[in-house]
């Protein structure tokens, strides 16, 4: 322990508290767990380092333990962060620790049981991960997350292994495998294991980042429908044989006028869950800009549609909007196409969709109007869908 290999762990531990400290400050708070776990890490590991009076002292043994339940708490606390489920097996986690100082106070002040306390100390840093595995096994769907449990599942295994091992090793009347060929093995395989982790778990995090203002970039943050650009994207996926809804909310500019935009807020958003609540599966719905929205359903006809419509009119106008200090009644108008079999683009089920929207306003508004050929077609600038267009056409 006195080679310059006992530096190592705290120090590339100290980094990484560092570098989730750094993350945790400007992108997730989960990180802020794993710089938790890595400080701790880095004090317990560090304590060889400590002047030999401080090792051999009862409370530097303890202190020692607890640095290692501390850390395996921020891992674990870390790790439910980043799927999702922060508070899931706290008491469990918490009473594993809490029994572990108790076992680990008592093997030192106690009998003065090393064996004791290495077993409880080791074993319980697995334990510690048991229950987070438990949480995090029906929630890993992507790669990382995968290799990420994978290695949580190995680190688990290797520091219970690890206690039983040295657990053996004393009862077999090898003390001196403590000071020698147990402080390497235990620096060498936990330096590794904890390096592999740690960058798992940090690049877990930066793709979360970067998934995350992905999909910021495709949402409408008012509505948390998808904005043009994703539903464009929605749409460059789907095939074009299916149904689109064109709608928005009548006299809007009126509400904004008599309640305040922060009132006509509330009654865009208001809509938007009550599109987002009636959506068929497989269906796409978007903010396509201003009180409009526009909806496709894959496969649909324009029965479909028009019931769909039907349904959302019906509970806008009906919805309580006392939470937002509107008092006025509400309605809203949609327009519906299916698309034909001489469409090319979405733009030409759109446009379609578009020229009925207006028919309905036309004809008094708070009604769903269906395309018939009679209407025509109603080509929009800012309903062009440029992107598809261009991508239709390369293909």
């Amino acid at each position: 322990m006195d080679s310059p290999f006992a530096f190592l762990l705290p120090a590339y531990m100290a980094i990484f508290t560092i570098v989730f400290g750094l993350v945790w400050r400007w992108y997730r708070r989960g990180a802020a767990w794993w710089a938790f776990g890595f400080l701790w890490g880095a004090v317990g590991f560090a304590m060889p380092l400590f002047p030999q009076s401080v090792q051999d002292a009862p409370l530097g043994a303890l202190g020692a333990d607890g640095c290692f339940a501390l850390s395996f708490l921020g891992y674990g606390q870390g790790l439910l962060h980043h799927i999702g489920r922060p508070h899931r097996h706290r008491l469990a986690r918490l009473g594993i620790a809490a029994a572990t100082m108790a076992v680990c106070g008592y093997a030192i002040y106690g009998p003065r049981n090393q064996p004791l306390e290495y077993v409880a100390s080791d074993i319980s840093c697995g334990l510690l991960l048991l229950p987070v595995l438990i949480a995090m096994r029906r929630r890993v769907t992507l790669k990382i997350d995968r290799l990420l449990f994978a290695i949580t599942a190995l680190v688990a295994l290797e520091t219970t292994g690890r206690g039983v091992f040295v657990t053996l090793a004393l009862l077999a009347g090898h003390p001196a495998y403590l000071r020698t060929i147990y402080g390497f093995e235990m620096q060498s395989v936990a330096a590794i294991l904890g390096m592999v982790w740690g960058l798992a778990a940090l690049a877990a995090i930066l793709l979360d980042v970067v998934a995350g203002y992905a999909r910021d970039a495709i949402t409408d943050p008012l509505s948390g429908l998808l904005n043009r650009r994703g539903f464009e994207q929605a749409l460059a996926a789907l095939p074009l044989e299916g149904c689109m809804i064109i709608g928005d909310i009548d006299h809007f500019k009126s509400v904004n006028d008599r309640f305040g935009h922060l009132a006509g807020d509330g009654v865009i958003a208001g809509l938007a869950a009550i599109i987002a609540a009636a959506l068929p599966p497989g269906g796409v719905a978007a903010r396509t800009g201003g009180e409009e929205f526009a909806i496709f359903l894959p496969g649909a006809g324009a029965g479909e549609g028009a019931r769909l419509a039907g349904v959302i009119g019906q509970r806008f106008a009906a919805a309580d909007r006392g939470a937002i200090d509107v008092a006025a009644p509400l309605t809203a108008s949609f327009g519906v196409a299916a698309s034909e079999a001489a469409d090319r683009f979405f733009l030409d089920v759109t446009a379609r969709a578009d020229a009925a929207l207006y028919a309905a306003k036309d004809a008094g508004r708070n009604r769903t109007v269906t395309h018939e050929p009679q209407i025509g077609a109603r080509f929009v600038p800012e309903l062009g869908f440029p992107m598809l267009l261009r991508a239709a056409a390369a293909g």
